[in-house]
Formats: structure tokens, C-alpha cells, sequence
């Protein structure tokens, strides 16, 4: 079992397939640290809002004592990661350092010796990727077990489309992003 495992989410918004796979990750790492994305977009939940969305989810799933979220004055510059044993992340993520251009998001993966990851359906884990990966790290996948995929992105759509989002997020983060979802038509 891994000591530290550190998760980089968006969270915009936070949804079942983020708590599927902290989950997940739980079965081999003894603690979770989650970085929450600090960029600022017309379309982006506020940072206070996403990162209050994930506290009501720990909270909530009763994950308090081994999962903490990193605050909002951590830079993702200062962090060190060699603190931590295990990347924990979705193929959606990992497959962005397959692509020629994103050499800094490559550097960042290749920091770590384990990755965990999420398989979705509709996201394998592209080849260049999962090479990429095995140069210089071991990979534990999780197989989704929900019935249709989901993301953060196909919530966002739904909202647009005055859609129901129930069962994709837990209710206290629905609770938490309901008055502020309007974000999502700038997109």
C-alpha cells in the first residue's frame, strides 16, 4: 500500500467519476491529497465554490481522515512531489501528455514512479500515452463500473440544455454549485 497519493482535479464540476475514483485509489494509498486547479475562465466554477463542493463530498462520503484538500494559497509551482507515491488520475488527464505540445504536463506525470488511473469508456488511455507512462512509472487502472460514461464536461452540457444531472454528482455538491452554474453558458 502507497503512503500519499496526490489528485490534480478541475472540478468544474465535481462529479460521481471524481468520487469513484478517490475511492478506488483508497484501496491502495492511505491518503489523498487533492489539488484543486487554480485557473480562472469565464466558464470556471470559482475556486472557493469548487473547493467548498469537494469539502461537502469528503464530508459527506465520511472520507475526512484520508482525504484533504490542498488550500487555496498552495502553488502548484511550490509543490513538492516527491512527497507523495502515487498519481492518482483520470486517462482524460493522462492522455493530454501523449500530445507533442504539452512537454511541462509530461514533466509532471514523469515525476512520479505510480500512477492510478480511471479508465472510462469513452476515454481509453491512447497508446502514446500509456508508453509515455511506462518509461518511467508503474500503472494501476480501475475499471469504471457506472453504467455510461461521465465528465465534467457532459454535466456542463447538460446544464446548457436545462438537462437533469441527478445521480451524475452527489447532492451536496449539487447543493453547493446549483446558484452558479450559469458559468457554463460562457462556455
Amino acid at each position: 500500500m502507497f503512503k500519499k497519493g496526490f489528485l490534480f482535479l478541475a472540478a468544474n464540476p465535481l462529479h460521481d467519476g471524481h468520487k469513484e475514483l478517490m475511492r478506488f485509489a483508497l484501496q491502495d494509498v492511505e491518503h489523498i491529497s487533492v489539488y484543486i486547479g487554480q485557473r480562472s475562465k469565464d466558464h470556471i466554477l470559482p475556486y472557493s465554490i469548487r473547493s467548498t463542493a469537494l469539502q461537502a463530498m469528503i464530508s459527506y462520503e465520511g472520507l475526512t481522515d484520508q482525504i484533504s484538500v490542498l488550500g487555496a494559497e498552495t502553488k502548484f509551482k511550490s509543490l513538492d512531489f516527491s512527497e507523495y507515491d502515487l498519481l492518482i488520475a483520470g486517462s482524460d488527464f493522462l492522455n493530454q501528455m501523449g500530445a507533442p505540445f504539452e512537454k511541462n504536463h509530461a514533466d509532471f506525470i514523469s515525476q512520479f514512479k505510480h500512477i492510478a488511473m480511471n479508465q472510462r469508456d469513452d476515454t481509453p488511455l491512447m497508446n502514446n500515452a500509456r508508453t509515455a507512462i511506462l518509461r518511467n512509472s508503474s500503472l494501476i487502472t480501475y475499471e469504471n463500473n457506472r453504467k455510461g460514461d461521465i465528465s465534467s464536461r457532459k454535466i456542463r452540457e447538460k446544464y446548457r440544455k436545462g438537462e437533469s444531472v441527478k445521480n451524475l454528482m452527489p447532492p451536496c455538491v449539487k447543493d453547493c454549485i446549483e446558484k452558479y452554474v450559469s458559468v457554463f453558458d460562457l462556455e
